[in-house]
């Protein structure tokens, strides 16, 4: 599952530089740090997280997305964590994360909006080097029938046909629904002429849970 636009909107969002880090055992208090693994042990507020090189405690202060959503996070589930590495001299290091992808709900989740650790995420329409479009932006329009929604891409309005996917993310079904007013990542094709109708094909949908 590509989620290229998102995860780059979110690197963008922190102060300073973010270190995709396969071992974080080396990074400094309070580094910027996104790192991948499975969830192995959950709590209502933290999880342990096996990246592979060993585990580390992540931390979310606020999961109200657990009862909103009705799913909390499933051991086995795969994630990527962003967040900043918390090496207090009297407790163990952990991650503050500010956002979590659950890669088998599709969905980044985030802390709340209240809370210390969240991070803005900016609109963007991006043209990839492969011939692809990203586009990250709210969601101002769903037409189940028509297979298609919008997005406010920040410069532009995109209308994004979802026919040709493999999972249908208008529908009642599932985890993922996008509805109007929801801040989604989408990769796709330009099907007609970049300046005139703005109509995207989409390969993916992420979806970002907590507002925009």
């Amino acid at each position: 599952m590509k989620r290229s636009l998102i995860t780059a909107a979110l690197l963008t969002s922190f102060s300073g530089s973010a270190m995709a880090a396969g071992d974080p055992s080396g990074l400094p208090d309070q580094a910027s740090v996104i790192l991948s693994g499975t969830a192995v042990e959950t709590t209502p507020s933290t999880f342990l997280l096996d990246y592979g090189k060993g585990t580390l405690t992540v931390e979310m202060d606020d999961w109200s997305w657990v009862d909103e959503e009705a799913r909390g996070l499933i051991e086995g589930d795969k994630v990527t964590v962003f967040g900043r590495i918390d090496d207090g001299f009297s407790e163990a290091r952990t991650i503050e994360a500010s956002s979590l992808y659950i890669e088998s709900l599709r969905t980044y989740f985030e802390a709340s909006p209240a809370d210390e650790e969240e991070y803005p995420l900016a609109r963007s329409l991006v043209l990839d080097a492969d011939g692809n479009t990203d586009v990250t932006g709210k969601v101002t329009s769903v037409s189940p029938i028509e297979e298609e929604f919008t997005i406010d891409s920040g410069a532009r309005q995109v209308t994004v046909d979802t026919s040709a996917m493999t999972y249908d993310v208008l529908d009642d079904k599932g985890f993922q629904r996008v509805e109007k007013g929801d801040l989604v990542a989408v990769d796709g094709a330009m099907v007609d002429d970049l300046l005139e109708s703005m109509e995207l094909v989409a390969d993916s949908v992420i979806s970002y849970s907590q507002g925009y």
